[in-house]
């Protein structure tokens, strides 16, 4: 396929700023597919002071935009001043704001954070440590407009991952099945289910089958072919243009996007959970600053030097192939 061009399916979208902000590692779980790189349960919390510089600076930066904020992690609400947190965005007029979840803390802190700042809550469904009852009863007292679940798809749990499908599609809460990137040691060693993500030397291991079996397959690709995914970018050849999810891009192989112009930057930017700014979560571009020390933001689009683009939250940001 010889595409030209990728765009947000939302054209609300396409004139918003979208940033993700990983507020930290530090994580009251441990899942295995999760390595030391992304969480762990000692690193010290942001003070709120570096929060409210930021979110300040790229407000004013993006006078001209609307900000669509994602907060992730680690876990966003072990952080004892989350609510404070949240309050900051609408003080500073951004226009709207999601977090994760993997929802084990109290039903009160998540209605307290609806309250105060927050558009909607994503619940991150980890098989191998969240209490069911916990996360059913939480989720079914909570608005079902402002709430959505990843199902993280854990192998060999395919029984109870059906049962917990029927449960959400019988609760009207809105979900999609995400397949996992296990980690894997050098020697192409996957860390298995249950065991220790903090503790395992590796890194995530795309596009491998082996860690299902066929029958887990077939169910994800019964998803897949049904459309849950969703509708979220638009792509384009020469002779004609289509709606799609991202997914496409990648089951295909269409995500190599080297040399093209990217708005990365100005449709998207990316805090790390060390504080470092990116014009997204590739990098590409390099760092820009830091919150702690202060960044300075880019105007112009960047050109990928990255043989392949992996990652949703940047697949439909707008980019396009330049005429040679």
């Amino acid at each position: 396929m010889d595409l030209i061009r990728v765009e947000h399916a939302s054209k609300k979208y396409k004139e918003w700023v979208r940033i993700e902000w990983n507020m930290g590692r530090r994580c009251n779980f441990d899942c295995s597919y999760c390595g030391a790189v992304l969480h762990d349960n000692t690193s010290k919390h942001m003070p709120i002071e570096k929060f409210e510089y930021a979110i300040k600076t790229m407000r004013e930066f993006y006078k001209d935009k609307q900000i669509r904020m994602s907060i992730t992690g680690g876990e966003p609400f072990v952080h004892p001043r989350i609510i404070d947190i949240l309050k900051l965005f609408p003080k500073y007029g951004v226009e709207e704001v999601s977090t994760i979840t993997n929802g084990s803390l109290p039903l009160k802190k998540y209605q307290t954070a609806l309250d105060n700042g927050l558009d909607t809550l994503i619940f991150s469904w980890h098989f191998e440590f969240l209490r069911e009852d916990h996360m059913k009863s939480v989720l079914a007292q909570l608005p079902r407009d402002r709430i959505k679940v990843h199902l993280m798809y854990l192998p060999g749990r395919l029984e109870e991952i059906h049962n917990v499908v029927e449960w959400l599609k019988d609760n009207n809460v809105k979900f999609n099945i995400r397949r996992i990137r296990p980690q894997a040691d050098k020697d192409g060693n996957i860390n298995p289910p249950f065991a220790s993500g903090m503790a395992f030397e590796g890194a995530p291991l795309p596009g491998t089958n082996d860690y299902y079996n066929q029958a887990e397959l077939d169910y994800m690709a019964s998803f897949e072919k049904a459309g849950t995914a969703g509708v979220n970018c638009e792509l384009f050849t020469k002779e004609e243009s289509w709606l799609d999810n991202v997914n496409t891009l990648t089951k295909n192989r269409w995500n190599s996007f080297k040399k093209w112009k990217c708005m990365a930057g100005i449709e998207t930017l990316m805090i790390d959970n060390d504080g470092s700014v990116y014009r997204a979560t590739c990098r590409q571009g390099g760092v820009l600053g830091n919150i702690e020390t202060g960044f300075t933001l880019e105007e112009d689009p960047v050109t990928c030097a990255k043989k392949w683009c992996n990652c949703a939250a940047d697949l439909n940001t707008t980019k396009w192939l330049e005429p040679v």
